[in-house]
């Protein structure tokens, strides 16, 4: 596992938006890996902060999910969901912020 005293910040990647412009995670296991990692950092005390990135080239490129974030961004209930969404998934797995990985 990497050793968190070497950074600042540990980009979780990635997690994806649904059509609902819900968060959730990529891997069947991500919710037990995040939960580990996240004690892997606080046990180092090292204070590095855990993050989540949404996005990525495949989701920005597949014909499914390409114009997601623009439909998330279209009106202000898509971005309350979306945002809503991101918060309880931060709070539920203890992460300290999100990086939208919105290629284009």
């Amino acid at each position: 596992m990497v050793d968190p005293t070497l950074y600042t910040h540990i980009m979780w990647s990635f997690g994806y938006l649904d059509a609902n412009f819900e968060l959730y995670g990529v891997e069947w296991n991500d919710d037990a890996m995040i939960a580990r990692m996240r004690a892997h950092i606080d046990a180092s005390g090292s204070g590095t902060k855990l993050m989540i990135a949404i996005g990525g080239w495949n989701f920005n490129v597949e014909e499914a999910t390409k114009w997601r974030f623009s439909d998330m961004v279209s009106s202000a209930a898509n971005r309350q969901t979306c945002i809503n969404s991101i918060l309880q998934f931060c709070l539920d797995h203890d992460m300290d912020g999100v990086d939208l990985d919105w290629e284009f």
